[in-house]
C-alpha cells in the first residue's frame, strides 16, 4: 500500500516537473521567435538609444534594426545631431557584425566589418565656437585623459557608399571648407578611443565642391587633439599623382 503511494506522488511529481519543463521551454520558444521579430528589436534598440542619450546628454536616433542568431546588425535611417539639433551624421543603411556582446553592454562598440549606404558626416564650427559639433559629441563620451577615454569603437574593415562629407567653419566669411559628394572609401584596422582616430585608407576616392575629382587616395591616417597625420600618403587625380606625408599640428 505505502509502495503504492509513493509511485503515485512519484508519478505527480514527474507529471509536475515536465509541465514546468515544457512551459519554460515554450517560454524561451516564445521570447526567441519576439526578439528576432525586427518590430521587436527596433523596440529595444529604441530603449538603448534613450539610455544612451540620458546618460551622455547626446542625440542619437535608430529607425530599424534588425538583428540575427550570428550577431549580424542592419540599421535603417541612423541620425546623429549635435547640440543645436542639427544633422551630424546620417546613414541610410549601416551593415555591421558585434563581435563582443557583453562589452557592448559595457559600451564598448566592437565591431567585425561594417558598410555604410548614403552616410553623411556633416561637421560644423558654429560662430563664437572652437571646437566642432564632431569634437563635442565625442568628449561627451571621454573622460579627458589621453588615448583612454571611456569612447571605444573598433572595426575591422569599414566601407562607405555613394557618401558625404561637409566641413564648415562659421568664424570665416567663407564658412565652406569641404563638400566631398560621391566618396567611396574602404578601410581596415578603424579605431576611436576618447578623441583619437586611427584607419588605414586602403581606397578612397570623391568630388570635391570646387570640381576636383580625386580617382584614389590611400593613406595610414591618424586624428587626436594636437595634430592629424596622412603617412605613406598616395592621391591619383585626372591630371596628377602626388606621394608623401602630410602632418597638421594645433593646439
Amino acid at each position: 500500500m505505502k509502495e503504492k503511494k509513493v509511485n503515485t506522488r512519484f508519478k505527480k511529481i514527474r507529471k509536475i516537473v515536465f509541465r514546468v519543463f515544457l512551459a519554460l521551454l515554450f517560454l524561451i520558444l516564445l521570447t526567441g521567435i519576439a526578439l528576432s521579430l525586427p518590430s521587436v528589436q527596433t523596440r529595444i534598440a529604441h530603449y538603448y538609444t534613450e539610455e544612451l542619450n540620458k546618460q551622455y546628454g547626446t542625440n542619437i536616433y535608430v529607425d530599424q534594426v534588425e538583428v540575427t542568431i550570428f550577431g549580424g546588425v542592419q540599421m535603417k535611417g541612423v541620425m546623429v545631431k549635435d547640440e543645436k539639433k542639427d544633422t551630424l551624421i546620417f546613414a541610410k543603411r549601416i551593415v555591421t557584425s558585434i563581435l563582443d556582446s557583453k562589452r557592448l553592454l559595457d559600451g564598448d562598440l566592437l565591431f567585425g566589418d561594417i558598410k555604410a549606404d548614403e552616410l553623411t558626416l556633416n561637421v560644423k564650427t558654429y560662430k563664437g565656437d572652437r571646437d566642432t559639433n564632431l569634437d563635442k559629441f565625442v568628449a561627451a563620451f571621454d573622460d579627458g585623459k589621453p588615448s583612454s577615454g571611456k569612447f571605444l569603437m573598433t572595426s575591422d574593415k569599414i566601407t562607405l557608399v555613394n557618401s558625404r562629407f561637409i566641413l564648415h567653419d562659421y568664424n570665416r566669411e567663407n564658412p565652406k571648407d569641404v563638400d566631398f559628394t560621391q566618396l567611396n572609401v574602404s578601410a581596415t584596422d578603424f579605431k576611436i578611443q576618447g578623441p583619437d582616430v586611427t584607419t588605414n585608407i586602403k581606397e578612397m576616392s570623391f568630388k570635391d565642391h570646387r570640381g576636383l575629382f580625386v580617382e584614389n587616395l590611400k593613406s595610414k591616417f591618424t586624428y587626436t587633439k594636437k595634430n592629424i597625420r596622412l603617412e605613406e600618403t598616395s592621391i591619383k587625380t585626372a591630371q596628377s599623382d602626388f606621394e608623401g606625408e602630410v602632418i597638421l599640428k594645433y593646439d
